[in-house]
Parts: structure tokens; sequence; C-alpha cells
């Protein structure tokens, strides 16, 4: 048996920094926090919906749709909104989008809304080619920064906050939840009316 040095060598070292810099921004969140959702601002993950006295009201707010016309969170009242803080270069908002294409042809009907918020710093000229090539069926408005600043905390993206028909806030989840999660809470709060 021969023994060989062993020291790593230039490309070995560049091969560990790659695959170390990979790992660690597949377990962080575009904003530099941890992936896995937080429910409720930390409550259980299970699908429970807090009652309506504990509620918020969500910040109403007017930003450019990808037509340039103004919209408001209040425009939507009457509706169970889902309000997504992302962004056309992260990942994870990325690949949450066929969920909520899903989930507003299927609840659209019903009483739902989802309205994406681009944090993107190019606005409508970044975010209209890439909901056009996606088939994005939802509302999409751009230069959200100052809005997700008015709802509290945006630790990392995505971020959803999803509200009552009343425009009250129900969940804040940073990170990817899975589609039956949003399915589950989505159905109750459509059923109170």
């Amino acid at each position: 048996m021969s023994t060989r040095n062993l020291k790593p060598g230039p490309g070995r070292a560049v091969a560990i920094l790659c695959t170390a810099v990979f790992v660690a921004l597949m377990v962080a969140s575009c904003g530099g926090k941890e992936s896995r959702p937080k429910v409720r601002d930390g409550g259980s993950p299970a699908a429970e919906v807090p009652a309506g006295r504990d509620r918020r009201p969500a910040p109403d707010f007017s930003l450019k749709d990808l037509d340039g016309r103004d919209v408001r969170l209040i425009d939507f009242r009457g509706k169970v909104a889902m309000v997504n803080f992302w962004a056309t270069w992260c990942p994870p908002c990325r690949s949450e989008i066929p969920d909520f294409i899903e989930l507003q042809s299927r609840l659209g009907p019903k009483g739902l809304q989802i309205i994406g918020i681009s944090l993107d710093d190019e606005g409508a000229a970044k975010v209209a080619p890439f909901a056009s090539q996606n088939r994005i069926n939802y509302t999409m408005l751009v230069n959200g920064n100052g809005v997700a600043s008015a709802f509290g905390v945006v630790e990392g993206i995505p971020t959803t906050y999803l509200l009552d028909r009343q425009g009250r806030v129900v969940e804040r989840r940073v990170g990817v939840a899975p589609r039956e999660h949003w399915q589950q809470v989505i159905a109750s709060l459509l059923k109170e009316g």
C-alpha cells in the first residue's frame, strides 16, 4: 500500500469552497434566513386559523401593477388575500409560483386573490416578461420595498401574508409553504364569509 500526499491542491480547494457556498445558499432563503417556513410568527405548523379578535389589520398601500395602474390593498376587501413578497432572482420564490397559479385558478372564483409584490429593483421592466413567460394569473405589483417595511417583519423572501376578507393578517410565513397548507387555511377563511 503506497502513501500519497493527501494535501488538497488548488483545484480541490476551489471545489470544496464551491460546494460549501452552494450548500449555504440552498439552506438559506433569499433573505439570508432559514428557509423552513414560519407559521403565524413562530406558531405551530398546523393549519389552524386564529380567531378574528387575534388578527391585526394589514396596512393599506398603493402600488403600480404591470400596466402602470394604481392598485390598493383595500381594492381586495371582501376577498381572502394572499400578499406574497418575492423577486424574480429568488429561487425559493420562483418555486412556489406554480402552486400560486393553481390556487388562483381553483380558488379565485370562490373569493381568493393572490397579490405578488415584487422587490426587483427594475420594476415592471423585469417582472412583466417574467410574469408573461410563466403565465402568472394573479395580480402582480412592483416596487414593493416600502410596502414590505409597512407590513413589518420581512426577514427574507419569499414572505407571505394571508389576510381574511376584512383585510386582517391571519398568518405570516417566511419561506415556501406546501400548497396543501395554503389550501387548508384558505378554505377555512373562505368559509368565514
